[in-house]
């Protein structure tokens, strides 16, 4: 992907997303973030809500970027990905629908601690 924006005048920064990036969710958001690499070295946050990311697939469900994929230089690869993504995309939605989210840190969603004064007045 490449960055480009007036402040930077000629210079383009590639971002290495799938090497120089982290997915997750906090506060209701899914966050992308990062560090650009050479010649500059910038972190970058990309901050969605849900709204966003929905959007965001809409685009990329149009013609353009599909025959963009298609008509590159391995499409095998991208039914190859297109398949596998459908399959990972499958399996956390169950995941979320059965209760096995991860929490917003990343870590399998475990059952909430009780604070001690409930368990104690339950063991009565």
């Amino acid at each position: 992907m490449i960055l480009w924006s007036k402040g930077l005048g000629k210079l383009v920064l590639r971002m290495k997303l799938a090497e120089r990036s982290s997915a997750r969710r906090r506060d209701g958001k899914f966050i992308i973030d990062g560090t650009m690499g050479p010649p500059t070295h910038w972190d970058y946050a990309v901050t969605m809500d849900e709204d966003d990311v929905l959007d965001f697939v809409e685009l990329l469900k149009q013609p353009a970027p599909v025959d963009f994929l298609l008509e590159g230089k391995a499409p095998g690869a991208v039914v190859r990905t297109a398949i596998a993504s459908g399959f990972v995309f499958a399996w956390n939605t169950t995941r979320c629908f059965i209760g096995m989210a991860p929490r917003d840190s990343g870590h399998p969603q475990e059952p909430a601690a009780e604070p001690r004064a409930a368990s104690a007045k339950r063991s009565r």
